[in-house]
């Protein structure tokens, strides 16, 4: 079964996890991520890590974790994928 928050399409998903998507799109929504964060979400999706992101962009792993941390934060799991994050963050720009 496919649902639609934001114009972001769900497939096969439960109910809970839909619940868990909307919670994620209203704490992005309040305190959205800023460039870098998506920047750095952006690289995460692409299997970066973290010291790499750092050397990429001339700066301290521990910046780039810091911004890894604000994230999550923000978002309110720690265990929320990179794709999922990107996803959930691309619908919020359209």
């Amino acid at each position: 079964m496919a649902s639609k928050i934001n114009g972001l399409e769900l497939v096969n998903v439960t109910y809970a996890e839909k619940e868990f998507v909307e919670s994620v799109l209203i704490n992005l929504k309040e305190n959205p991520l800023t460039d870098i964060e998506s920047q750095v979400c952006s690289l995460l999706f692409l299997g970066k890590t973290a010291k790499e992101i750092a050397v990429e962009r001339r700066c301290s792993h521990r910046t780039i974790e810091r911004h890894i941390d604000n994230i999550k934060a923000k978002v309110g799991d720690h265990k929320l994928s990179p794709l999922i994050l990107l996803s959930i963050t691309s619908s919020l720009r359209d």
